[in-house]
């Protein structure tokens, strides 16, 4: 069985009064490797930019697509919207998949709260590992074995499975997917409030937090 996988970060730039300000807005570059690299490798994977758009139509899309796993990117500013879609998760039948900073350091809570897998360190390889297991079907309360990932058992034990490093040269992987977003709704944002086009771009992997104002160019 192919399990339908939907990406997203969560951001809504309508809910944050100091980007509203600046209005300084990046794509949500993560989740778009991690696309690229899952339709690399032929799965059903579509991506959910929250950055202008709503809660209500990210639940729109849930209720409409159905996907089987929702994986979302977390860090210190979406966790309460984070927090909503795990239960959301809980009670619509969809594994609940996260990643990201917060999720990554505050593994144990997110899993006693309700969060099915969480993903450390780089997704590429745990993503790609959880999809087969799955596909195979295995469990999401019996992911022994593969790198990065942590879960809960069917008793409730949290699990966490060794973390590994990246071994891959950077060439390996492919860009990331902009063609899974409007990317015009960025660049045009940046030339109507700065008179320049800008986007962002990661000059090095490993780091525990990358965040969105740093390595970006303008053309």
């Amino acid at each position: 069985m192919v399990m339908k996988l939907l990406l997203t970060h969560t951001y809504f730039l309508e809910d944050d009064a100091y980007e509203k300000n600046v209005m300084k807005p990046y794509p949500p570059l993560g989740i778009l490797y991690l696309s690229a690299w899952l339709k690399k490798h032929d799965r059903d994977v579509e991506v959910f930019d929250s950055t202008f758009s709503s809660y209500q139509k990210l639940l729109d899309k849930l209720q409409q697509d159905k996907p089987d796993i929702l994986g979302i990117h977390c860090n210190l500013l979406t966790k309460y919207v984070v927090l909503k879609l795990i239960r959301y998760c809980n009670a619509n039948g969809i594994i609940a998949l996260l990643g990201g900073p917060d999720a990554s350091t505050q593994v144990k809570e997110f899993l006693n709260y309700g969060a099915d897998v969480i993903i450390s360190g780089e997704g590429e390889d745990a993503i790609l590992a959880i999809l087969t297991r799955l596909e195979e079907g295995g469990s999401v309360r019996e992911l022994s074995g593969l790198p990065n990932v942590s879960f809960r058992t069917e008793s409730g034990e949290v699990v966490q499975n060794l973390r590994a490093a990246g071994k891959r040269q950077l060439d390996e992987y492919p860009w990331p997917d902009r063609s899974a977003i409007n990317l015009n709704n960025y660049l045009d944002v940046w030339e109507q409030y700065h008179g320049q086009r800008s986007v962002s771009l990661i000059t090095a992997r490993g780091c525990a937090f990358t965040c969105k104002w740093c390595s970006h160019s303008v053309y």
